[in-house]
């Protein structure tokens, strides 16, 4: 004996749900000297008479995630963009550190030497999310490495470009 079942049914008309827009983010960072101006470029300060084992003294700016919306930087990553002078001599002896000095993280990358920083496009300074509409002090500090021999003596590097790009998680 072989069952079987037989099913109708009725369709109704087809409703419609319009008009929607969806949107991606534009994330929007800046740079400041302080925690109120804000800028898509400023003037770093410069540093002068290194000399092996010296260490300069830490530099503080401003970023500020102004995009909207709530949307937060998970990451905010410099890069050496250019540079004029001395750039061969220099870039491996000359070292940098980046850290934050309002969220008390203290120094968030170690070393790095310049042509690590021309080089590396991943390396984020951040200790925790930057929030939409937040700012952040960052600090940033020089030293020449103690084994920098005569090749380094007398050299200077000029215009040095920093770029900062923010990501989002």
């Amino acid at each position: 004996m072989t069952v079987g079942a037989a099913y109708a049914y009725f369709t109704s008309n087809a409703v419609s749900l319009t008009g929607i827009t969806l949107a991606s983010a534009t994330p929007v960072l800046w740079i400041g000297p302080n925690g109120s101006n804000w800028y898509t470029s400023i003037t770093g300060a410069s540093e002068a008479n290194m000399y092996p084992s010296w260490e300069g003294a830490e530099r503080t700016f401003w970023l500020r995630n102004d995009t909207g919306g709530g949307v937060p930087f998970a990451k905010v990553i410099p890069t050496i963009v250019s540079a004029g002078g001395h750039w061969d001599e220099l870039k491996n002896v000359v070292e940098v550190q980046f850290g934050e000095t309002t969220t008390g993280a203290g120094w968030t990358t170690g070393w790095g030497t310049l042509a690590y920083w021309n080089a590396n496009a991943e390396t984020s300074f951040l200790g925790s999310v930057l929030n939409d509409a937040t700012n952040r002090q960052i600090s940033m500090q020089y030293r020449m490495v103690g084994g920098a021999d005569d090749s380094a003596k007398g050299k200077t590097i000029s215009d040095l470009r920093w770029d900062f790009v923010a990501r989002t998680p």
